[in-house]
């Protein structure tokens, strides 16, 4: 039987790291620079069979990720340092940020973000990431991306 996880030991719950507020792009990617955030946001684009709002726990704190800890339990990887000539982020109203549970790069569309909580990207992460996020299932993760309690 898997381990239980009290939901209430999630940031957005803990009073410290709550913050339950709409944000814009330019001020959550300052925050996403020595932070990890956990965010709402609206899908660009419906996907048949999902929820039109997607939550996502993330960063793009280059410390955070280029660390050993970064690497090796986030699996963090550097991007090749081209961008795509055709797309424009800040002119499509989009940050590229690296997904702790899907430990990949993510595209949030900011035309209706909201920020719930924050957590600085140093050793308080990784005290959460010890007695949280590691010992949630994989069923436990979905849930926790998952829109309800909006």
């Amino acid at each position: 039987m898997p381990p239980k996880v009290d939901k209430n030991k999630f940031a957005s719950f803990d009073p410290k790291y709550q913050d339950y507020r709409p944000i814009g792009r330019d001020a959550l990617m300052r925050l996403l620079n020595s932070y990890v955030c956990e965010v709402k946001f609206y899908r660009k684009h419906d996907k048949e069979g999902y929820d039109v709002i997607r939550k996502v726990l993330c960063t793009t704190s280059k410390p955070f990720l280029m660390s050993s800890k970064g690497m090796m339990t986030l699996n963090y990887r550097p991007t090749d340092g081209v961008p795509k000539p055709w797309f424009n982020r800040r002119a499509a109203n989009v940050i590229c940020v690296w997904d702790i549970f899907m430990q990949d790069y993510r595209n949030i569309w900011c035309n209706s973000i909201f920020l719930l909580s924050k957590i600085p990207a140093d050793e308080k992460f990784w005290k959460y990431f010890r007695e949280v996020l590691a010992k949630m299932t994989t069923q436990q993760k979905m849930e926790f991306m998952d829109n309800s309690g909006w």
